[in-house]
């Protein structure tokens, strides 16, 4: 049976994560629910992953991305928003979990990685009705997609638009 497409499996994660209740946060903090998106990897023979979401604080919106990978030079940095050009990510952690030889002698390791990035002004309401998929750059040229269905942007701007409303000025009561 032919392995299936990484857009096949990464959508088959992406519904059944999006079904995930987000975790309880702070105070006019906005988590939307975890999307996943695995690609097959042949160092250590096995998948690169990503747990990705979008989230909202008093500083604004962004893109939280948790990522292994095997491949020192994947070293993703940035990412490909289409229509706005490649943005760089902002790197929270950096770590190598783990470091074996293979047969042929070479040292290979994987890679943690916690990024995040600012969605450009207006993006987020932009990809609301169709999506988007955007492309982790890595700095030797690998790419992985990531996408963002419009459905999940639309709750998270409505979750987030709802609590900005509850934390921001109240009206005067009427007499």
């Amino acid at each position: 049976m032919p392995r299936p497409r990484s857009r096949s499996i990464a959508l088959l994660l992406v519904v059944l994560s999006a079904c995930a209740s987000p975790p309880a946060t702070e105070p006019g903090v906005v988590e939307a629910p975890r999307l996943h998106a695995q690609w097959w990897r042949g160092e250590f023979y096995g998948y690169d992953e990503a747990a990705y979401r979008l989230r909202h604080t008093a500083a604004g919106d962004a893109l939280v991305v948790d990522l292994r990978y095997g491949a020192a030079s994947a070293d993703f940095r940035a990412i490909d928003w289409p229509g706005l050009g490649i943005q760089p990510l902002r790197v929270l952690e950096h770590s190598a979990e783990r470091c074996q030889v293979f047969g042929s002698l070479q040292s290979r390791c994987i890679y943690h990685d916690v990024l995040d990035l600012d969605p450009p002004p207006g993006a987020l309401e932009r990809a609301r009705a169709e999506g988007v998929e955007l492309a982790l750059l890595g700095k030797a040229g690998g790419r992985r997609a990531l996408a963002l269905p419009g459905g999940y942007i639309g709750e998270f701007l409505r979750a987030r638009d709802a609590v900005a409303w509850q934390d921001g000025p109240q009206p005067a009561p009427h007499h």
